[in-house]
């Protein structure tokens, strides 16, 4: 979503430029990839994470 509301000023008559959304972009990417990286290490850290069963 944020990089689809990045691409509408691009596209709009004004002073925003292509970095703009170049920006946009690699913000949304790098905090998306950190999040899924991040998320089931600090899960585990807290015990939040659901223990998986030994297969029989």
């Amino acid at each position: 979503m944020p990089i689809f509301l990045a691409i509408i000023p691009v596209i709009s008559p004004g002073p925003v430029t292509l970095s703009f959304f170049n920006t946009v972009f690699v913000i949304v990417i790098v905090s998306l990839v950190l999040q899924g990286w991040t998320i089931p290490v600090v899960a585990r850290w807290l015990d939040l994470a659901a223990e998986e069963e030994p297969e029989s």
